[in-house]
């Protein structure tokens, strides 16, 4: 009878973590939909194509500034406190930023908001998986993470199609941004509630009965370890790939849909259809992608098909043209919208939950500071 109620309890907990998450989940997801389009679309009214390489640039310098921040207050602070910290940071940034647009007309002000989407973003991601790590061992992961993830996926698939709704109700694109704010005090009322019913300073269920240890280790030192190092190379390698592909999404995006309103509407339903194939690839695919060819094949897809993409791409343009008048450009959006669609969807469907196991399967010594870096 006290085995039958051990397990009922163990039972109950893990469903009160997985139903804590899941909505905590949900309205991040909220919060990446909103933003990414209030960003997108305020950046491409006021800005031209030159300006976007550049703010893709400072936006990454910012990002990782921040998460070096993140990183060294993670050795520094319980994790509980970090967790709540950051989400109210995330918050008042954006609350701070809508405000502004009440004060000023400044370019600098959108320029800020499309710089701190990445970075604010991965914050609020870096945190919350985070959290699921030390919530679950390696093979409840495996179990649950799909689970609590698909959270996020309904919020930015129903905020998604919601947009072209949303934005005839409005004065404003900047208004997108106090959704985004209190989608994440939403979220960060479920952190609160997490922490407050559970332990998150250590695996509490660890396999090997070991404890979470708190480190900071210099970027040199962490990746000469073999399979940070390499997992460090693989995600500059892909993300030089991804860059071109969005660069070059935003720039004929912007050329496409030429007044804020269309591309705002173009964004939203274009969000909620990566998250859709991420869904599904996700769900159908990548278990029995796992355990078919393993890990190493299954995150050499994404880097593969950026290649064959980004050379189709360019024999396209170089024989049709990109400009709007010329016979090729419709085919040349399609080909560069496919591209930005399946590079994103197979980044989270496949190379982040790849990643995520493969960070369960670090010494907790330095597993959350290499999630970090």
């Amino acid at each position: 009878m006290k085995k039958l109620l051990s397990i009922l309890n163990v039972q109950l907990e893990e469903q009160s973590k997985v139903s804590l998450l899941f909505a905590q989940s949900f309205f991040l997801g909220i919060f990446l939909a909103t933003y990414d389009v209030a960003a997108h679309t305020l950046f491409l009214e006021n800005f031209d194509k030159t300006a976007i390489a550049k703010s893709y640039l400072i936006s990454g310098l910012v990002g990782i500034i921040l998460t070096s921040i993140y990183s060294r207050l993670q050795a520094k602070i319980n994790f509980s406190s970090l967790a709540i910290s950051n989400l109210v940071a995330i918050a008042a940034i954006t609350a701070l930023m809508r405000f502004g647009f009440e004060t000023t007309s400044s370019k600098w002000l959108i320029f800020t908001v499309f710089i701190m989407m990445g970075p604010l973003n991965i914050l609020g991601l870096l945190s919350f998986f985070g959290m699921m790590i030390r919530m679950f061992t390696l093979r409840e992961g495996k179990r649950l993470f799909g689970l609590i993830e698909s959270g996020q996926i309904f919020g930015m698939i129903i905020t998604g199609f919601s947009i072209p709704l949303i934005i005839n109700q409005l004065d404003n694109i900047s208004n997108l941004l106090i959704a985004s704010s209190i989608s994440v005090v939403l979220s960060l009322l479920f952190q609160i509630a997490i922490t407050k019913k559970f332990s998150l300073e250590t695996t509490k269920k660890a396999e090997d009965g070991s404890t979470a240890k708190k480190a900071n280790l210099g970027y040199g030192i962490l990746f000469k370890h073999k399979s940070i190092g390499m997992m460090a190379l693989f995600t500059v390698l892909t993300m030089i790939g991804l860059f071109f592909i969005y660069n070059s999404f935003l720039q004929v995006t912007q050329e496409r849909f030429p007044t804020e309103e269309e591309r705002a509407s173009f964004f939203g339903v274009f969000i909620s259809t990566v998250t859709i194939f991420s869904f599904i690839i996700k769900t159908f695919v990548f278990n029995r992608l796992i355990k078919t060819y393993g890990l190493k094949i299954s995150l050499l897809i994404l880097p593969i098909l950026i290649t064959i993409f980004t050379f189709i791409a360019i024999v396209v343009g170089h024989s049709f043209g990109i400009e709007t008048d010329s016979v090729g450009f419709i085919f040349f959006f399609l080909l560069i919208a496919l591209s930005r669609l399946f590079s994103a969807a197979l980044k989270v469907a496949i190379q982040d939950p790849s990643f995520k196991i493969l960070y369960q399967s670090l010494d907790e010594e330095v597993r959350y500071d290499a999630q970090a870096k």
